[in-house]
């Protein structure tokens, strides 16, 4: 007989109220890490939160549509491969953002 804690249970994030949480404890991890230290400027401020925003929606929505696939594997499983797809979203939003950067006007963005 299976427990039922045995199965991976990822949380709704396909709703309008889960996003807007998600939104926001993004955004308050941009403010705490902007004043944690660095030079506080609006391009840094600003660059940071387009990242974040972009990982986190994107994410969020990757693991949506993702959802049954992973509600059917074990929690061993499924833990992993929900870490890993965030994971993956990062690093292709880390390429695509620095891509981007080297293609600005000339402009140092760096932090």
């Amino acid at each position: 007989m299976s427990n039922r804690l045995d199965y991976f249970d990822i949380p709704e994030l396909c709703n309008t109220s889960a996003l807007a949480l998600l939104i926001l404890a993004s955004q308050l991890s941009v403010v705490i890490m902007h004043c944690a230290g660095g030079e506080m400027t609006w391009v840094r401020f600003g660059l940071t939160s387009l990242f974040v925003q972009w990982v986190a929606l994107v994410s969020a929505g990757l693991l949506c549509l993702l959802r049954k696939v992973l509600a059917r594997m074990s929690l061993v499983v499924g833990s992993p491969a929900a870490f890993f797809t965030i994971i993956l979203v990062t690093l292709l939003v880390s390429i695509i953002a620095e891509m981007i950067v080297d293609r600005g006007p000339g402009v140092s963005y760096v932090c």
